[in-house]
Order: structure tokens, then C-alpha cells, then sequence
């Protein structure tokens, strides 16, 4: 009996923390299904990043990103988190000719600039110009 009292109990925490995972992966994309066009080339990782970045008016830091990253199917490995680092580089210098810029708040995160936000969540149907 002590045995199976052991196991339900180690079985409800493994499920609460489940949830809690669910719960900052949903905090991090918000419930948008919105992806990157493909004609910006970027690789599956720079496409989730961008995604992140899109699906979140706000401030995101490499905290949420790495979540987000080793959650999805792309990953087989786990992420070293200055790699978010390197994706953001690259993504700022696909995205530079149009504008869009994406800030940095030392010792909190990242942020596309309004106007680029709105340009990117807009080229779903309208597409970018240069």
C-alpha cells in the first residue's frame, strides 16, 4: 500500500509540472498560429524564434525561447541558451533591409519594434516590400 501511496503521489507531481510546462509554453505563444512567409528562408530554429518574437508584443527572454525551442520536434538535443543569441543576430540581419528591428533590454530580453511587428504580422496578406 505504501508503494502504490509513493507512486500516486510521484505521478501527481510529474503531472503538475507538466501543466506548468503547458502553461509557460502557452505564455510564450499566446495562442497565435502565426508563422514567418517562407520566401524570408530562414531555418526551422530562426522561424521559431521570429515566431516568438511575433506572437509576443512584449519583452521575451532567452528563457522562453529556449523553452520553446527544445519543446518542438526539431529539437534533438538540448539547446545551449547563447545559441538564441546567434539566432538573433542572424534574424536581425534578415530582416534589416525592411526595417524591422529587433531591440535588446540588457538582463531582460528581446523585442521586434512595433512598426516591424505589424509589418510582419500584416505579410500573412499583404506580403513585405523592401
Amino acid at each position: 500500500m505504501t508503494d502504490q501511496l509513493a507512486i500516486i503521489r510521484r505521478l501527481e507531481r510529474e503531472r503538475d509540472e507538466a501543466r506548468e510546462h503547458v502553461a509557460r509554453l502557452l505564455d510564450v505563444f499566446g495562442g497565435s498560429s502565426w508563422m514567418p512567409p517562407e520566401w524570408l528562408r530562414l531555418t526551422p530554429r530562426r522561424r521559431e524564434v521570429l515566431g516568438v518574437l511575433v506572437r509576443r508584443s512584449g519583452w521575451v527572454t532567452r528563457e522562453q525561447i529556449t523553452l520553446v525551442l527544445e519543446s518542438r520536434p526539431i529539437s534533438r538535443f538540448v539547446l545551449d541558451p547563447k545559441n538564441v543569441d546567434v539566432y538573433i543576430l542572424h534574424l536581425r540581419r534578415t530582416l534589416a533591409p525592411w526595417g524591422i528591428v529587433i531591440e535588446t533590454q540588457a538582463g531582460v530580453g528581446w523585442r521586434l519594434n512595433p512598426a516591424g511587428r505589424r509589418k510582419l504580422l500584416a505579410s500573412e496578406t499583404e506580403g513585405l516590400r523592401a
